[in-house]
């Protein structure tokens, strides 16, 4: 589920990204897409997926994405380029925007690919508030936007709680997490579970642990509840 995933991720920040320097980007939603004054338009135009898969990374996060795929899809031999589309002529028709502005001297070359945090991504902004939970605690145990609307932020307390029996300590056999032996996990991994254990971030504030829905779902058709539902850890 996860591997394909990352190949429509591909595919959108391709084909999609390149569809948006021929007007699909002046969808009023692509506004929202993350801004850099170091990033042009033009950059961002050729290589964003549609929104709201642009709010997942930071602008020059999105470069860096988009020049490591360039190195397996642009070119004459695109033989692994990973994008399940790259035969297809949608592909044909936009690959060549998408290289253009990631080449050296293209649109996106006047940045150093860096690129801030998690919290740094305009999307995380829209993630479940509660006076209850404190911002350290989200900022530890949320994962990215927009799984991030599918609890509330005391249900994801809830649900953290519940994972850190099995993923923190020395024994993490039982852990389902399907990165728990990767450097990213161990590297976050702390810090979930101090704010979790007792005392810490995520104590709540007030006796309620209300679970009522998060209305900013509603707003979602059902395929993206679907795509959410297979992003979810």
């Amino acid at each position: 589920m996860m591997k394909a995933f990352k190949a429509a991720i591909l595919l959108l920040g391709v084909v999609g990204g390149a569809a948006h320097a021929h007007g699909d980007g002046d969808h009023p939603a692509q506004a929202l897409c993350p801004k850099d004054p170091d990033v042009s338009p033009e950059c961002t135009a050729a290589i964003y997926p549609p929104f709201p898969i642009c709010l997942k990374k930071t602008a020059k996060e999105w470069i860096a994405h988009a020049k490591d795929a360039s190195e397996r899809c642009c070119g004459d031999n695109i033989d692994e380029c990973k994008c399940p589309a790259k035969d297809g002529p949608a592909f044909q028709g936009k690959i060549g925007v998408y290289c253009a502005a990631v080449k050296e001297g293209g649109a996106c070359e006047a940045t150093d690919g860096g690129g801030g945090g998690d919290h740094d991504r305009p999307g995380q902004a829209l993630c479940p508030k509660d006076p209850e939970v404190s911002e350290a605690c989200t900022d530890a145990i949320y994962p990215p936007f927009p799984i991030c609307l599918k609890k509330t932020a005391k249900e994801w307390v809830a649900y953290a709680k519940e994972a850190s029996t099995r993923c923190c300590g020395e024994n993490t056999d039982a852990c389902t997490c399907p990165k728990k032996d990767t450097s990213a996990f161990q590297g976050a991994i702390g810090g979930f579970c101090a704010a979790v254990k007792d005392g810490g971030a995520c104590t709540l504030k007030g006796p309620g642990a209300g679970m009522e829905g998060n209305g900013l779902l509603r707003g979602f058709d059902r395929e993206q509840q679907v795509q959410r539902e297979e992003l979810a850890p």
